[in-house]
């Protein structure tokens, strides 16, 4: 029953003793340059030449990997960007009326986000 009592206090006052009150992932980088770079795959789908697709296709294959592979088979439901209609399941859906409506109104509704 000591040995309890003492292995309790003992693992308190580790305890207490750890939590000094400062996190170690709070650090000052007032006095560093940061240079963020954003790439926007959305802006690039849309501002893509229609007639570039095949390259540009690659191209973002290339760039976003994983993510453009998952956008385009899950988020789009468009298959894999190998395959072989890919840039004519893009151009449709960029030349499609209701995407280019949605796109115009969150455009105005977010023109403050321009990266």
């Amino acid at each position: 029953m000591q040995k309890r009592n003492y292995l309790i206090v003992l693992v308190l006052v580790i305890f207490l003793i750890s939590c000094s009150g400062k996190s170690k992932l709070d650090v000052d980088v007032s006095d560093q340059d940061i240079n963020l770079s954003i790439s926007r795959l959305d802006k690039e789908l849309f501002e893509a030449d229609l007639y570039n697709l095949r390259e540009l296709n690659k191209k973002w294959s290339n760039d976003y990997g994983y993510l453009y592979e998952t956008f385009i088979s899950q988020m789009m439901n468009m298959g894999l960007p190998k395959d072989p209609m890919i840039t004519y399941r893009l151009e449709k859906f960029l030349t499609d009326s209701t995407i280019n409506f949605i796109k115009r109104e969150l455009d105005k509704s977010y023109s403050y986000f321009s990266l």
